[in-house]
């Protein structure tokens, strides 16, 4: 299998196999956050196995060519190909940060829908208060998918 890198809208041939693959199944497996693209093309980022969409145990830190998404089947529904991987020694600020930016994100999610059923509790929900829940359990939703498409794009290198 010949690399592919993302260049300018297309795909450019750096002749070397692909190497590293990480996926995870609906938010579970393995991720890279703590993305850095460097100017050579190639990408910093820490794999963390995650527990639905959110970094919970650090495994390990690659610099590596970003090849392309893995192609999904019944276990991969979420993944991507690296090559020309190489070991990388990070400081305990990624790991903070990583950390850090999960729990915020997990706050920002149930958040609202804790209010909701506080504010609520002990009596019935008005029809406007009852919107407000399915709005705020829509939510994380949204959230997972904002969180998701800026991983991706600095994953691919794109603007967009």
């Amino acid at each position: 299998m010949e690399l592919l890198q993302h260049h300018r809208g297309g795909y450019e041939r750096l002749g070397v196999a692909a190497g590293m693959e990480v996926f995870s199944h609906y938010g579970m497996g393995t991720k890279a956050y703590a993305i850095e693209r460097k100017e050579d093309g190639r990408v910093e980022f820490t794999i963390w196995g995650t527990l639905f969409w959110l970094p919970v145990i650090p495994r390990s830190f690659w610099s590596a060519y970003y090849v392309g998404p893995s192609q999904p089947d019944s276990i991969k529904e979420d993944g991507h190909r690296f090559a020309d991987e190489s070991k990388i020694h990070r400081g305990l600020l990624s790991y903070v940060l990583s950390v850090a930016i999960s729990l915020l994100m997990l706050a920002l999610a149930v958040s609202p829908i804790c209010y909701l059923i506080f504010w609520t509790a002990g009596r019935a929900a008005s029809t406007l208060e009852m919107v407000l829940v399915y709005a705020a359990c829509m939510w994380p939703v949204v959230l997972i998918l904002l969180m998701e498409r800026r991983r991706n794009k600095l994953l691919t290198g794109t603007k967009g």
